[in-house]
């Protein structure tokens, strides 16, 4: 995708009504780090950050509904139409020392791939994304689209 692809992209996230803006973080983190998707790339919230955004439901019920076909975003179709060949998906677990997914391990993976979750990771193609609590937090919510748009 052109960088003007990415922030189409990154603005109809924005305008969506589905989400929350710490889902939305995590998928702009995910986007700016695949360098305009020429990389794969995949983010761990560890476990400390699980249990924030757990407690809070900041996490399954609000990632869920930008793939809901019962809700408007369909965020499959936005990344096709943006003109990427990859998809978010994300799924409960992380990886392992040896590279192998295990859904156990108490740990939520976001992805950005053309793959979709759970494959074992490929150190030398894919970008492994380390964000603490609040440095997604800091992730700005915002799109060079038609103007400076924020959320």
């Amino acid at each position: 995708m052109t960088t003007k692809q990415v922030e189409i992209l990154k603005y109809f996230l924005i305008k969506s009504q589905d989400g929350s803006d710490f889902i939305k973080k995590i998928l702009f983190a995910l986007l700016d780090a695949s360098e305009n998707d020429t990389k794969e790339v995949h983010l761990t919230l560890d476990k400390n950050t699980m249990e924030s955004v757990v407690s809070g439901n900041k996490f399954y019920s609000p990632m869920q509904s930008l793939f809901s076909c019962k809700e408007e975003t369909h965020l499959h179709q936005l990344c096709a139409l943006a003109g990427s060949k990859k998809v978010f998906s994300f799924h409960a677990g992380g990886y392992r020392k040896d590279f192998s997914f295990d859904g156990e391990l108490g740990t939520y993976t976001v992805w950005f791939a053309e793959s979709r979750f759970g494959r074992k990771y490929d150190a030398f193609n894919e970008i492994s994304l380390t964000l603490t609590l609040d440095q997604i937090n800091e992730v700005p919510l915002d799109s060079e689209v038609f103007g400076k748009a924020k959320a």
